[in-house]
């Protein structure tokens, strides 16, 4: 039976040459296989398998060449506004923006050994995110790639309001990258070079504009700014604590936990960044190492060594050193080398934080130091008790009763002026005496 599509050759008219009737048979069957709707089905199609060596050459001929086209077509959308405009653009694209697949890069964030982060926009959602790119040396190496790609899946696994949302993958001109949700506000690090800045003795003034405006849940009046201070740091680390629980649940060791990797939001909440030396919690302890991953000053001693299985424990003992770190504006450990911080930091001895900033109490020194205890079976077992525990000083300490104002204030004047006092409870003591003194010489019987 004739095709219907193509009428029969009349009486005395020659029918195709064999050339166009080759032609004709590869037509038809690039007709049958490839979807018009769908041209990335031109890209699975191979006319190997066919018995006709000469209709395999014309299909590979004909396929060559629509895979070249659709190519072509990709490029000239690619450069000439392939994506629509979003109707009410809020970011400004510059005429030499760089393009990274669909997003347009407007400006360096940072940078580091493993990643440059820009400030990036996707015009087709109107959306302003963080990309973040593997450098172009390092792209060059299978196993930095497979990192690079193990951080972006392993953080986009976590949704929780105190870590970063990962929103896309992908890969542009031989080159990974990222994008995640842009954070708008100042890294940990930086609020601490601030606060160093300001000074201890200005720290209770300067912190409510460096750490942000939120008020405590309760938050008695009668609380010196010192104090006020304390617990504010303890709320901020009792909340990382809790993001950290429950990335530990799905799975998740941070491993580089530190004030640059942990960013502000304008309103004070924190947010958890930078993945990159993540694993997971069910990794055979033969198939990690410990050595290097993470940075020393927050590094338990067990994470020098050179082998052993991913441990939740080395997130909190972080966490610990942060706490420590922001009651006294200062270091646990210090070493010239890296040789003596290890020597350190494996002997755990330290200057209580209460030694260091008399605003923090005996309560809070202990659970700093069962925070980053050496010996990990005397630390906290996980994030969420030493979360509760956080959260529970604060219940205890600013739901406490409120003494009477005027106590209060005298009990404030004396801690301010602590040596003017003793000087004058001194001397009323002297006094007193005296008047004893007199008394039982001449008014006794």
């Amino acid at each position: 039976m004739p095709d219907e599509r193509e009428p029969a050759a009349r009486p005395g008219e020659a029918g195709p040459s064999p050339s166009e009737a080759r032609d004709l048979a590869a037509f038809r069957w690039l007709e049958e296989r490839v979807n018009p709707l769908e041209p990335e089905s031109v890209f699975g199609c191979s006319a190997e398998g066919l018995s006709d060596s000469d209709l395999r050459r014309e299909i590979d001929s004909q396929l060559a060449g629509l895979r070249y086209l659709e190519q072509a077509l990709g490029s000239i959308a690619g450069t000439s506004g392939g994506d629509p405009e979003p109707l009410v653009p809020r970011a400004a694209i510059p005429g030499n923006a760089q393009r990274m697949g669909n997003y347009y890069l407007l400006g360096e964030l940072g940078r580091g050994a493993m990643g440059l982060v820009y400030r990036a926009v996707h015009p087709a959602l109107d959306r302003e995110v963080a990309l973040k790119m593997l450098p172009p040396h390092i792209s060059l190496i299978p196993e930095r790639v497979e990192w690079f790609r193990k951080e972006a899946f392993l953080a986009a696994r976590l949704t929780h309001p105190a870590i970063a949302h990962i929103h896309d993958v992908g890969c542009a001109n031989d080159n990974w990258f990222y994008t995640m949700e842009l954070i708008r506000g100042r890294s940990l690090a930086a609020v601490l070079s601030a606060l160093r800045a300001a000074g201890t003795d200005r720290i209770a003034e300067a912190h409510l504009s460096i750490l942000g405006t939120r008020p405590l849940e309760i938050e008695p009046a009668f609380l010196r700014p010192e104090r006020r201070y304390v617990f504010h740091v303890v709320r901020l680390v009792a909340e990382l604590a809790d993001a950290l629980e429950y990335a530990h649940r799905q799975g998740v060791l941070h491993r580089d936990l530190k004030p640059a990797n942990i960013v502000l939001t304008k309103g004070g909440h924190p947010k958890i960044t930078d993945f990159g030396l993540a694993t997971r919690l069910d990794v055979p302890a033969d198939e990690t190492t410990r050595m290097g991953i993470g940075t020393p000053q927050y590094m338990p001693p067990e994470a020098f060594e050179v082998e052993g299985a991913p441990d939740a424990r080395q997130d909190v003992y972080a966490l610990g050193v942060i706490l420590y770190e922001l009651v006294t504006l200062r270091l646990p450990y210090d070493g010239n080398t890296l040789g003596e911080l290890m020597q350190a930091i494996s002997r755990g001895e330290h200057l209580p934080a209460s030694a260091l900033n008399h605003a923090v109490d005996r309560e809070l020194t202990s659970d700093i130091r069962k925070a980053m205890h050496p010996d990990p079976e005397s630390r906290y077992p996980n994030a969420g008790r030493l979360a509760q525990d956080l959260e529970r000083y604060l219940a205890g300490k600013t739901g406490s009763v409120i003494p009477p104002p005027m106590l209060a204030r005298l009990l404030r004047r004396i801690r301010r002026h602590l040596w003017k006092s003793i000087a004058i409870a001194v001397s009323i003591l002297a006094v007193v005496e005296l008047l004893i003194l007199v008394w039982s010489l001449f008014f006794r019987d």
